[in-house]
C-alpha cells in the first residue's frame, strides 16, 4: 500500500504499487509483469488469505510463502462501551476477528 510504498522510497527503493491495496489488487499488477525468469518470495501473515499463494501455485510454479509473523490480540480490560460509537471501521480480517 500507500505507507509501505513511502518507507520504501525513503530507503531509495521504487517500489510497485497495486491499483488496490488488496490480494486481488496485488494480482492485476502481477499480471502486468514478463513473469518467464521470476521467483516470487512472499513473506505474510499466518493468517493471510491465500489468493496470491493458489496463483503463484497454479500459474508461476516458482515461490516461497513465508509466514513471518502471527497475529495476535490484546484484551482491553475494562471493555469499552460501545454506546456512543456510530462507526468502527475494520482494515482486514484479523481486525474482525479480533474485534
Amino acid at each position: 500500500g500507500d505507507a509501505t510504498a513511502a518507507a520504501c522510497k525513503k530507503q531509495g527503493v521504487t517500489p510497485l504499487v497495486a491499483p488496490e491495496a488488496t490480494q486481488e489488487g496485488m494480482l492485476t499488477l502481477i499480471n502486468t509483469l514478463d513473469l518467464k525468469k521470476s521467483y516470487f518470495f512472499w513473506p505474510k501473515s499466518s493468517g493471510a488469505r491465500s489468493v496470491i499463494e493458489e496463483f503463484f501455485r497454479t500459474s508461476i510454479g516458482r515461490f516461497q510463502a513465508l509466514d513471518l509473523y502471527d497475529i495476535g490480540y490484546q484484551k482491553i480490560d475494562p471493555v469499552p462501551s460501545l454506546d456512543n460509537i456510530e462507526e468502527i471501521v475494520f482494515t482486514s480480517p484479523s481486525t474482525v476477528e479480533g474485534f
